[in-house]
């Protein structure tokens, strides 16, 4: 038996199994969808999710995949899995390889979506820079958000590869990168604290000298109300070049 990643071409052989499942209470469908509509699905979810594919001598046996839960920003983080086996290959523990492939993957893809998002963030705010332009307080906040949380997956996965590793006496190294990845993890939950109860930056639209500016406050200062710079309004993603200190 051999499990890969699905591709659109797949579609007709897990169309095959799925339609085993049509008038059941497995699924949710009542009409079995077209192969082009189940190639879609292959490419849409297996662009963001993994969709894999157990098969023995070129045949499908059995499918399984995660897609988003629910459209609302809020389940960003959420997925839900689903498996099909084909009649003929029940009771071989299918089902249970495949769910155990997918929740390998899932930490990863989750992994490299955070990177991606942090990546674009950082990049866009270059290119904006450049232009005399630049992030408004929250979005900058929800980078280092974002970075931190990359940090935190980074360092787990870490120590989860390294505690599957097989324990043999006198692994001193093991030992103190385990420590110091918790050290690390303890630090970093702290940082997180301060940084959204204290450090965090943010701003308020005001009016200034005639003109509708971005007034950024320190997260730091917070309670002395100091303004340390002005910066001229551009909308609420984006303010623009600095006018000046503040008051």
């Amino acid at each position: 038996m051999h499990i890969r990643f699905a591709d659109p071409g797949d579609a007709a052989a897990c169309l095959a199994v799925y339609a085993q499942y049509i008038d059941t209470s497995i699924t949710f469908e009542t009409v079995l969808p077209s192969e082009a509509e189940f190639s879609g699905r292959i490419r849409s979810y297996g662009a963001v999710y993994p969709w894999l594919i157990a098969e023995e001598d070129g045949r499908v046996l059995a499918y399984a995949y995660a897609h988003r839960a629910q459209e609302r920003a809020a389940y960003d983080w959420n997925a839900e899995l689903s498996v099909y086996l084909a009649k003929r290959a029940a009771g071989r523990g299918l089902g249970t390889t495949l769910y155990g492939a997918l929740l390998a993957l899932l930490p990863t893809a989750d992994f490299w979506q955070t990177a991606a998002f942090s990546a674009g963030r950082i990049i866009g705010g270059f290119l904006l820079a450049l232009a005399g332009l630049g992030w408004r307080c929250w979005v900058r906040n929800l980078m280092v958000l974002a970075l931190c949380v990359l940090l935190f997956q980074g360092i787990w996965y870490g120590l989860q590869a390294l505690g599957e590793r097989p324990r043999v006496r006198g692994r001193w190294p093991e030992i103190v990168l385990g420590l110091a990845g918790g050290a690390a993890l303890l630090t970093l939950a702290l940082f997180l604290l301060l940084f959204v109860f204290f450090l965090r930056d943010y701003d308020r639209v005001s009016e200034w000298e005639g003109q509708t500016v971005v007034a950024e406050y320190r997260g730091i200062d917070r309670g002395s109300h100091q303004c340390p710079r002005v910066c001229r309004y551009e909308s609420w993603l984006l303010r623009g070049e600095e006018l000046g200190p503040g008051r």
